[in-house]
């Protein structure tokens, strides 16, 4: 039997991963035991000392919540010679200080297969990298889908408003051309990470590979930000435009939005899913993933809802336009609001394709199944 500590207590959306992954490591025969933040004694106590005295331990983490636990002056994990297994659940570039010198048995399980190339070029003291894109809950009762009473939903938050960029020393005009082409870059051609716009820009340039490290570490945050803030806004306006009710959940949607937008504060992670139980076609934009998956691709799907979404190569691979998911292209805000449009008025197809989502994102896609390939990897590593 395998035995998995987690950590809770510090973020809602990462708690409730905990819950769906702790639930399905039950069902697969393993045991769990969670650390609380909140509360000293799940990690000084004497149910904690018993597990820890257990074989088979692994820690399971999120962004690296908890990985610097300390007993006694010395790392915890180290101490007792727990493998740790790290869900980065952010783009890999906001953990320098944790990736560059990581303690212990470390694992760096990623969303992207790309943050796995950026990991092994920007931080090789990591030894082993694991693609481990977030799998998909449903909640609530499912409702059949010509009764449920939201057209179409969106829970998340769209990025902060830029107020500006880092003025580059390197550049004679302090990279207002650079932060021009690349933003441009990213619009013109949506498939591009930012690292591989990035580098595009300044090919030729002359700079060497530290200098290069360097600008993309101190720019592509408030790039990215911009280019996804951009996307988002550019699409509802297209659905508002359109007059296409929308339900959205989530912070920053302050964009002048009218009827039938209908924006709404930030909700639990429970609740989101909840609502998907009740929509007939809920929306995703990929946080600029190009080859992998966060979870509200399968959520959506789970809740029986037809999940319309841009594309990645790893849902390209997996999933199939028309037949069990709707892609978008991000170049065609007007067609993606058509597209909307079309399956609001094909119910019949619409209910279809979500059916077919819902039975292949059980198969392949949710926490069960996430648990069940983490699982394998503990057993490779005996």
């Amino acid at each position: 039997m395998y035995n998995i500590i987690f950590f809770k207590g510090i973020l809602e959306t990462m708690d409730y991963f905990t819950d769906k992954c702790t639930e399905a490591l039950s069902l697969l025969g393993a045991d769990t035991y969670i650390i609380d933040a909140g509360d000293p004694s799940t990690y000084n106590g004497e149910d904690f000392r018993r597990f820890m005295e257990r074989e088979n331990k692994a820690v399971f983490l999120w962004n690296q919540i908890g990985l610097n636990m300390t007993v006694d002056g010395n790392n915890l994990w180290e101490k007792y010679g727990v493998p740790i297994y790290d869900s980065i659940q952010d783009h890999p570039r906001n953990f320098p200080d944790t990736l560059t010198s990581p303690p212990g048995d470390f694992h760096a399980l990623v969303l992207d297969n790309n943050h796995a190339a950026f990991i092994r070029e920007f931080y090789p003291a990591i030894r082993d990298i694991r693609f481990f894109p977030n799998g998909g809950a449903c909640e609530g009762q499912m409702i059949p889908y010509d009764k449920r009473s939201i057209p179409v939903l969106y829970c998340g938050s769209v990025q902060k408003a830029v107020s500006g960029f880092p003025m580059l020393s390197i550049f004679a005009d302090q990279g207002k051309m650079y932060y021009n082409q690349t933003i441009g870059l990213m619009i013109s051609d949506p498939s591009l990470t930012t690292e591989q716009a990035v580098s595009r820009v300044i090919d030729g340039c002359g700079f060497s590979p530290d200098e290069y490290h360097r600008l993309f570490f101190a720019t592509s945050v408030q790039i990215d930000m911009y280019v996804r803030r951009y996307f988002k806004l550019s699409f509802m306006h297209a659905l508002e435009k359109k007059r296409i009710p929308v339900a959205v959940y989530g912070d920053h949607w302050d964009d002048g939005f009218s009827e039938p937008i209908s924006i709404h504060t930030r909700i639990s992670s429970r609740r989101c899913n909840e609502l998907a139980s009740d929509a007939r076609i809920s929306l995703n934009f990929m946080p600029w993933y190009k080859d992998g998956s966060s979870e509200r691709v399968f959520n959506n799907m789970l809740g029986g809802s037809l999940c319309i979404s841009d594309r990645s190569r790893y849902l390209s691979d997996h999933y199939r336009d028309g037949e069990d998911i709707v892609f978008f292209d991000l170049k065609d805000p007007d067609g993606f609001a058509d597209k909307v449009s079309y399956y609001l008025s094909d119910m019949d197809k619409a209910a279809e394709i979500a059916a077919n989502g819902a039975r292949k994102a059980a198969e392949n896609d949710s926490w069960y199944c996430r648990m069940k390939t983490f699982l394998s990897f503990l057993e490779e590593e005996k």
